[in-house]
């Protein structure tokens, strides 16, 4: 088995105290949070093997595995994890496609592709980084220039208020990067996307509305309000019924119920 970000390496300890030590691989990509873990690790009497690196390479000196899962979350899934894993093997991923938008997603090795399904219930992970910067969610705001427009709108602006649509609002355009709540009781949100688009929308007015104002090269609520469109003329459909396909050339391609049902793609 093979674990992508060993972090405290208290993941690693509960899989050698289930699988044994020989059968468990660690990767990280910081070689401080890799000492410590080891040290902790073998405080436990618990040796597996651990090593410095770019998770997103996998760790292929020890593959095949069985297994892969990632304790971080990533905007895309590497195939390189897929030619690591045996067939009909497994991987575990929380794939964000840009700020808390996505899920963790099981999928299954095959000849030519990874498959599976979206986990039930919304999850997630710290964002992959590199080894010397934080996550890019974690960042500074980006500049963004004044206001061009106005609008309206129903919705509550948390992502997290209706998780799916915000995740497929965001597959395609420039990923929203940050996430600012404001106003009374923090009703309201403000979001910046990595092309300098952004909006600002207000706590609810009169009968639920709330003005959304807007600036940058197009209006990034409106990706907001189609994907909820999209997602009631399915029927609100749940992260269970929702699937993913990875192929070789890197499309990852979103599924309702089945592989032949696309909603949505990106590489």
């Amino acid at each position: 088995m093979l674990e992508i970000g060993t972090g405290t390496g208290y993941n690693a300890a509960l899989m050698c105290h289930v699988l044994g030590d020989a059968a468990v691989h660690s990767v990280d990509v910081d070689p401080v949070l890799v000492d410590t873990a080891r040290a902790r690790l073998d405080s436990l009497g618990h040796h597996p093997f651990l090593a410095v690196g770019d998770g997103r390479a996998g760790l292929p000196s020890h593959a095949p595995y069985d297994r892969i899962i990632a304790t971080c979350a990533f905007p895309e899934v590497p195939w390189a994890w897929a030619e690591q894993l045996v067939a009909g093997g497994l991987v575990l991923v929380d794939v964000k496609v840009a700020l808390l938008a996505g899920n963790l997603a099981l999928l299954r090795r095959t000849p030519d592709r990874l498959e599976g399904r979206f986990l039930p219930s919304w999850a997630g992970f710290m964002a992959v980084r590199e080894r010397d910067r934080p996550p890019v969610w974690q960042e500074a705001d980006p500049p963004v220039g004044p206001a061009v427009g106005e609008t309206a709108t129903e919705l509550d602006p948390h992502p997290l208020a209706a998780s799916l649509p915000w995740f497929l609002a965001q597959i395609g355009p420039p990923p929203v990067v940050t996430f600012r709540r404001f106003g009374p009781d923090f009703a309201g949100a403000r979001f910046v996307a990595a092309d300098g688009a952004w909006c600002a929308v207000s706590p609810p007015e009169r009968r639920g509305r709330r003005s959304v104002t807007w600036g940058g090269p197009r209006c990034l609520w409106d990706d907001v309000e189609r994907a909820h469109a999209l997602w009631r003329a399915h029927r609100r459909p749940g992260w269970d019924r929702i699937g993913l396909t990875v192929t070789p050339d890197r499309v990852h391609t979103v599924w309702l119920d089945r592989p032949d049902a696309p909603l949505a793609t990106w590489l």
